[in-house]
């Protein structure tokens, strides 16, 4: 006898609340008071009355700022799976609330990214309004902040993170986060090795022998912080001491060929980044925290087309800066979303926990 088993879902049945509302006045002042649900998404009444819930709102929500497809496409989903009709636009503006009421959780992101020990930057482009932006992503062990800005300059990094700065930095050579000077700095050894790879596809008899020096040098960095712990103090300081001083060899070279000429002049200005994360606990050898984490935005750019409205690039900074560490904590971003949504005002959804004592 063989078994089989199966996943599906059941046919989906929207479900119709109907709020039947009581409206009064404040017998001292007059004021209209107006009570509201806990699963009430609105305030609105009469022709606007019509509403969708706040399991709709954040899945739709989801959908398109996590997943990329444009609203229109969220649209006709959730009319053929699940037989709820709303127009793009529904969908969208309600996207906008949720960004609204997401803000004091994004503050309380910028700020616990600002005070990590160590952070991984990244920025790629975007638009909004068919305008030339930049999306940037700052990512630490368990927070995620996006941000979507007009400059690719330091300036921006700095908004977030603060001028002073003062841990640990993995990013790649972009010159933007040299200005952090309180920060221990590590640049990425995933695109250095990259670099060598392709001059060496087409470097030919001598010009090859640079960037596989480099290379093997960079390897061995790499295989000491895997035998850290079968090392003693001394024996670590020791093989650090002699990849480092090997280092300071090759980049004494002049290489006439060119692409070995702009790496070496590069590694020279990141010279003392190099192996900071044989130093510092904890610190990747590369940026691929941030690149992982800067992924989901590259394909929503590809489907949907950025922003076109800066509240739309606002909304879409908070929006994903949540959903992005919910993935990292685990958390289900659906319910939050609908936490969010059933809220009356903005909330902290309590991303980040409060400091012990």
């Amino acid at each position: 006898m063989a078994e089989q088993f199966q996943w599906d879902l059941p046919p989906v049945e929207p479900i119709i609340r109907e709020f039947r509302i009581e409206i009064g006045a404040c017998t001292c002042c007059g004021r209209r008071v107006q009570p509201r649900h806990p699963l009430q998404t609105s305030d609105a009444l009469g022709a606007a009355g019509m509403q969708r819930g706040p399991r709709v709102l954040s899945l739709a929500a989801a959908v398109n700022k996590v997943y990329g497809p444009s609203w229109a496409k969220v649209s006709s989903l959730f009319k053929h799976a699940f037989g709820i009709t709303a127009s793009p636009s529904t969908y969208c503006r309600a996207s906008l609330r949720l960004g609204d009421r997401l803000g004091p959780t994004y503050d309380a992101l910028k700020t616990r990214v600002s005070e990590s020990p160590i952070v991984y930057p990244d920025e790629t482009g975007w638009r909004v309004g068919g305008h030339k932006r930049w999306l940037w992503v700052f990512v630490t062990e368990g927070f995620t902040v996006y941000r979507i800005a007009a400059s690719r300059e330091g300036e921006v990094a700095a908004e977030v993170l603060g001028d002073d700065y003062d841990g640990a930095i993995g990013r790649d050579g972009w010159s933007a986060y040299r200005r952090f000077k309180s920060a221990r700095h590590q640049s990425c050894l995933g695109h250095l090795m990259r670099r060598c790879h392709e001059i060496l596809r087409v470097a030919k008899q001598g010009a090859a022998r640079f960037p596989r020096a480099i290379l093997r040098v960079l390897k061995a960095a790499l295989a000491l912080r895997d035998r850290r712990e079968e090392l003693t103090h001394h024996g670590f300081a020791s093989l650090r001491g002699k990849i480092a001083a090997e280092l300071e060899r090759l980049l004494n070279w002049q290489p006439s060929y060119e692409p070995n000429r702009k790496l070496r002049n590069h590694l020279d200005r990141e010279r003392e980044h190099l192996l900071t994360f044989l130093d510092v606990p904890g610190l990747q050898a590369t940026n691929w925290l941030a690149e992982q984490g800067i992924r989901p935005a590259v394909l929503a750019r590809k489907l949907s087309g950025c922003n076109r409205t800066e509240r739309g690039a606002q909304a879409q900074e908070r929006i994903t800066s949540v959903a992005r560490t919910a993935h990292q904590q685990g958390k289900n971003v659906f319910e939050l979303f609908a936490e969010a949504f059933r809220a009356a005002t903005a909330l902290d959804l309590g991303l980040v926990p409060e400091p012990v004592g």
